[in-house]
């Protein structure tokens, strides 16, 4: 009978942590990520070729703050996204950020939109 029940307590916890996991991913951001605002940004260019961006505001519909990890893009592409972060922080509430990470390496996209 001890058997029995901790089989059954066993199943329970599994399908609990499946649930806690589920439920967990599903409140992560999807990509492409758009914020409405924009509270820091940081670019760390180590190189000519590449550097490090991480962006903290609100996305689009959520009310905490989210942080993009830090991930290594072509400088090109920073400083196109890091002129879009600047008028974000200088113009509050004017337009949205969308930022998208594409499959090819290093390669970043960022699009900026004025609000309705």
């Amino acid at each position: 009978m001890k058997l029995q029940g901790w089989a059954l307590w066993s199943g329970a916890a599994a399908a609990l942590v499946a649930l806690a996991s589920d439920a967990r991913a599903q409140s992560q951001p999807q990509m492409p990520y758009t914020f409405e605002t924009v509270d820091s940004y940081a670019i760390d260019a180590d190189s000519s070729d590449y550097g490090m961006l991480s962006i903290t505001g609100v996305l689009k519909g959520a009310s905490a703050p989210f942080t993009l990890p830090a991930q290594e893009f072509s400088t090109p592409a920073l400083a196109a996204c890091e002129r879009m972060a600047v008028q974000m922080v200088n113009r509050p509430g004017r337009f949205y950020l969308t930022i998208a990470v594409l499959p090819n390496p290093y390669r970043l996209s960022c699009t900026l939109t004025r609000r309705p």
